[in-house]
């Protein structure tokens, strides 16, 4: 793969070695980008087994779904707060 730099006329040793290494960037990007859609795959297959070895706990679908808002709820106030001021998660708000 070229750098566009390579088609232009005028250019120096050092933009040359510029697009090189704006190429590799380019490459670890696309990278990165395979690598995040593969864990986005796998984070959706780890989901929806917890979900459905957690359905036989629930009666009703809507007891479940409302339960498992009540979680999320509670883990993105948990994330948020700063380390010093955790307090045991399981406790009763």
């Amino acid at each position: 793969m070229k750098h566009w730099i390579e088609f232009l006329d005028k250019k120096t040793h050092n933009t040359k070695r510029l697009g090189k290494i704006a190429n590799s960037v380019l490459f670890e990007k696309q990278q990165k980008e395979i690598e995040l859609k593969g864990l986005e795959e796998s984070l959706q297959s780890i989901q929806t087994e917890i979900l459905a070895q957690l359905e036989p706990n629930y009666k009703e679908p809507k007891e479940m779904v409302y339960a498992i808002v009540k979680a999320k709820s509670k883990a993105d106030k948990w994330n948020a707060t700063p380390t010093n001021e955790l307090q045991n998660p399981n406790k009763s708000d």
